[in-house]
C-alpha cells in the first residue's frame, strides 16, 4: 500500500468515526457538525483517489464547518448534559488525535512532494485537517470550561470566552 492509499484510507476511517459520533451525539447542533466532518473526509478521500488515478480534481473551499462556528457563538447556549462531559470530552479528545494525524502524515507527504501540483493538493489538505483540529480544540475548551472556570472575584482575572 503506498501513501495515497493510506490517506485515502485515513480518511475514509474519519468519515466512519464522524458519522458514529454524529449517532451517538444527543445534542442536534453537533450532530449537523460531525455529519459535515464525515462529508469533508469523504471529500478529502475523492481528491486522494483521484490524484492516485491521475484524474481531475478541485480544491474548493469548505463551507461545510460554517455550523460549528455558530456553536461557538452561541457559547453561552451550548447546554450539556453533565451525565455525558466525559463520553464527548473523550470523543473530541480521539478526534482531536485522529486530526493531528492527518496533519502528520500530509505535511510529511507535502514535505516529501517533488511536484507542485503534488504539494498544492497537500497542503489543502493540511488546511483542512487544521480546521478540524481547531474546531475540536474548541469544542474540548467549551466543555471543560465548566469544570475548571470558578466564577468569584478572590481567583482575580480571568480569560474571557
Amino acid at each position: 500500500m503506498n501513501g495515497l492509499q493510506f490517506a485515502i484510507l485515513l480518511e475514509y476511517e474519519g468519515r466512519d468515526y464522524y458519522l458514529k459520533q454524529a449517532e451517538l451525539s444527543k445534542d442536534e447542533g453537533l450532530k449537523v457538525v460531525f455529519r459535515a466532518l464525515a462529508d469533508e473526509e469523504v471529500n478529502h478521500a475523492k481528491i486522494l483517489e483521484s490524484k492516485l488515478k491521475g484524474l481531475p480534481y478541485e480544491l474548493k473551499d469548505s463551507t461545510a464547518l460554517t455550523g460549528a462556528q455558530k456553536i461557538f457563538k452561541l457559547g453561552k447556549a451550548f447546554k450539556v448534559e453533565t451525565t455525558d462531559v466525559p463520553a464527548q470530552l473523550d470523543a473530541y479528545r480521539e478526534a482531536l488525535k485522529n486530526e493531528q494525524k492527518s496533519i502528520d502524515l500530509y505535511t510529511k507527504k507535502y514535505n516529501k512532494a517533488t511536484d507542485s501540483e503534488e504539494k498544492k493538493v497537500f497542503d489543502y489538505l493540511i488546511k483542512q485537517e487544521k480546521e478540524h483540529y481547531d474546531l475540536f480544540d474548541g469544542l474540548i475548551e467549551l466543555v471543560n470550561r465548566a469544570n475548571e472556570w470558578v466564577e468569584d472575584a478572590e481567583f482575580g482575572k480571568r480569560e474571557e470566552y
